[in-house]
């Protein structure tokens, strides 16, 4: 489904640009921050970033009833909202094995182990976005405690829209790309404004654009 056929974007191709830039700094910096934190040494890119309808976040992640594995939190600071870095859940399975530098299926479950590995990769590419998009908008964040969920995909980014933003509003979303042998992992990084802070996220967007 094309989630973008009857939606207008927010943000132009200069933004989008900008946006584009900022990710590319970010994963740069947390590939850094992966290997100086957790010994790992990690091929990070941002292959895709744009502003999709809040209401509609919920396509991006697969269908409604998949598993996923999200690392979300509560922001602060000039332009409040949630971040969030999703993935499927198998993708997620296959990310634990990378970080642990173990055979490509070895891991079958998230235990405690995987849940915390993920947690941290979570932590810091949140913290990486969140630090970039501060330094290209001069906007402030002040991230709350990030938080480890693996649930149906339609309900953990249904968990975060409540009581945030309405279906109309925009939220960021960056697809993020690991290398692999066997093939490319993917996880999507979201921000989604407060319904108060859209207007000011945009609008730093655009100038920084």
């Amino acid at each position: 489904m094309d989630i973008y056929a009857d939606y207008t974007p927010q943000l132009n191709s200069r933004q989008l640009i900008s946006l584009e830039t900022l990710a590319d700094d970010a994963v740069h910096d947390a590939a850094r921050a992966i290997a100086c934190l957790l010994g790992v040494r990690l091929e990070i890119s941002a292959v895709r970033a744009h502003g999709v309808p809040a209401g509609r976040v919920t396509d991006l992640v697969g269908a409604p009833e998949d598993l996923a594995a999200a690392i979300y939190l509560k922001v602060d600071g000039d332009a409040p909202g949630h971040a969030a870095f999703v993935c499927p859940q198998d993708e997620a399975l296959r990310l634990v094995d990378l970080l642990s530098g173990l055979p490509e299926g070895t891991t079958q479950e998230l235990d405690d182990f995987g849940a915390s590995a993920l947690q941290e990769l979570g932590n810091i590419l949140t913290s990486s976005y969140l630090n970039s998009l501060s330094e290209h908008t001069g906007l402030t964040f002040l991230p709350h405690p990030p938080q480890l969920a693996v649930d149906m995909a339609y309900a953990i980014v249904t968990a975060i829209l409540v009581g945030s933003v309405e279906a109309s509003s925009e939220a960021i979303s960056i697809v993020t790309e690991f290398g692999q042998d066997s093939g490319p992992l993917q996880g999507l990084f979201l921000y989604i404004p407060e319904k108060a802070s859209v207007g000011t996220l945009l609008c730093s967007i655009k100038e920084a654009a």
